[in-house]
């Protein structure tokens, strides 16, 4: 039958005793496999949220407070009240 030709492409030699027990209930694990699945897998999603922290200490922006992504006046806001000097119009800038 197929299905040894299969085990024996993936290095086993007999069907697998489980094999039988699945065939026959199929469409039951087929659900149990599509309600349970996803929220197993939902413990392991990526959230998208992130920091930027200034020397490991000064909060400039969070994601996870903010459920946003920052805008440019959120970062510059921060950052200046942190004590960033702003560029002049030439381009210099310097930092406190």
């Amino acid at each position: 039958p197929y299905q040894a030709a299969i085990f024996r492409m993936l290095g086993i030699n007999t069907v697998p005793a489980w094999y039988g027990a699945v065939m026959k209930n199929s469409i039951q694990i087929a659900i149990v496999l599509y309600l349970v699945l996803p929220q197993i897998l939902a413990k392991y999603m990526v959230t998208g949220a992130f920091e930027i922290v200034l020397n490991d200490d000064i909060v400039v922006f969070s994601k996870l407070t903010m459920k946003r992504f920052p805008q440019r006046s959120d970062l510059i806001n921060a950052l200046v009240e942190s004590g960033l000097k702003l560029a002049s119009a030439t381009g210099a800038s310097s930092a406190q």
